[in-house]
């Protein structure tokens, strides 16, 4: 940022490696690299030796500098021993600042190194009394968003009554028997969509009436936390294309659920594929134009990162000129009557 003192320059570092499955968070991090004014540094990744690991959470210390921020980006807190063999967190910064994106694998934390960063960003808002333990008065709570200005939609024309995307209960699993039953109740179905990179998948999205989303709780999988809910970002990409999530929503996670409106969700009540198909043809009968615009604006509104990064910036004492004029247009959009 060409008005910012040096000692406000951010060096914001990531691993691109480890994003496979992260394409809503890597697409969060070049947004995020564009409001601070510079690309993110791309770091390796690999596991320290246990020396390194029981020196740094018992004896070293982080050096301290007059300049710059470090903000180091971790999928998940079992990456947090990787960063030892960054050079970027042994440099001296004025403040070292780390943002975990699925926060809840609590039992992953190395928690000897909490003690070296300043900030901490968390996605689960559930999960604050654990990292304040740590850090008090530092834990940010910044839950899912989505890139509502720039890929979301409230577009007329939506040729899917339905949209699969992603891991579904067994029942749901099938798209053919699916898409049979919702022909015969005079629906539309798309199943899985191909892999068509993140941009693409925006393009289903503002195609469909209603996106198929249960919770990890409701149709769990090897790689999903067995006790904890969480939304991703299958829910606020799907509401910034104006579509209605209909499932089973992640109710406890209520970072997001607390900033969701009336026509955002469509709860099917059970992982049952016959009463859902049913509450969901009750739903479609009331489906208006309307609702995209509502679950757009919305979006925009509640959802858009820019909204996250302008509660850290404010908290790490930052200004980002073209995040604020961002900001402003999309008050003056969510201003305008439907």
């Amino acid at each position: 940022m060409s008005n910012q003192s040096p000692a406000n320059i951010v060096d914001l570092r990531w691993n691109p490696k480890d994003a496979m499955g992260w394409a809503p968070i890597a697409h969060m991090i070049g947004l995020l690299a564009h409001y601070i004014g510079q690309p993110p540094s791309e770091v390796g990744w690999r596991d320290p030796s246990r020396l390194k690991r029981f020196m740094w959470s018992h004896i070293l210390k982080s050096k301290r500098g007059q300049e710059g921020i470090a903000l180091h980006m971790l999928y998940q807190p079992g990456l947090m021993a990787g960063l030892l063999n960054d050079p970027g967190f042994r440099k001296p910064v004025r403040k070292r600042v780390v943002w975990i994106v699925d926060s809840f694998h609590t039992d992953e934390v190395m928690q000897g190194l909490l003690r070296h960063f300043d900030h901490i960003v968390i996605m689960q808002g559930y999960e604050r009394p654990f990292y304040e333990r740590f850090l008090p008065g530092r834990v940010s709570v910044l839950p899912w968003g989505c890139d509502a200005l720039g890929l979301g939609s409230a577009e007329r024309g939506r040729p899917y009554d339905l949209l699969r995307v992603g891991r579904q209960p067994p029942e749901w699993e099938n798209d053919e028997t699916t898409a049979q039953s919702l022909l015969e109740g005079g629906l539309s179905f798309h199943g899985r969509p191909p892999d068509v990179g993140y941009k693409g998948l925006q393009e289903y999205y503002r195609r469909a009436k209603y996106v198929l989303a249960f919770s990890n709780q409701a149709a769990p999988s090897s790689y999903t936390h067995r006790s904890k809910e969480y939304y991703t970002g299958r829910w606020t990409d799907a509401l910034a294309s104006g579509a209605v999530v209909a499932g089973i929503p992640p109710r406890s996670d209520r970072g997001v659920e607390d900033l969701l409106w009336d026509e955002a969700l469509l709860d099917l009540g059970s992982i049952s594929r016959e009463e859902g198909l049913n509450r969901l043809k009750e739903a479609w009968a009331d489906w208006r134009y309307e609702t995209a615009q509502i679950n757009y604006r919305n979006a925009l509104a509640r959802l858009d990162w820019r909204w996250r990064f302008k509660k850290l910036f404010d908290e790490l004492e930052l200004h980002s000129p073209c995040l604020e004029e961002d900001l402003n247009y999309i008050r003056t959009v969510i201003s305008q009557k439907l």
